[in-house]
């Protein structure tokens, strides 16, 4: 298994660096969901998902700015 892949809930130290690296994109987040409100929402239902203990993750976090044509 690769170091940010888990089956079950997450980890304390795993939580904490998800919990750091959407805060370092939030300001993204929220341009591309129109409002903080809805950033707020998304990063908690994230989480709260990674908490449960039946749960399977791992990482594949892309973050892409573009305009359109």
């Amino acid at each position: 298994m690769r170091p940010f892949d888990v089956i079950g809930a997450i980890d304390a130290e795993r939580r904490r660096n998800w919990v750091e690296r959407l805060a370092a994109v939030r300001s993204y987040i929220s341009q591309i969901l129109s409002g903080e409100d809805a950033a707020d929402r998304l990063v908690d239902t994230f989480i709260a998902n990674q908490d449960r203990s039946d749960t399977c993750s791992y990482t594949a976090l892309c973050v892409v700015r573009g305009l359109a044509a």
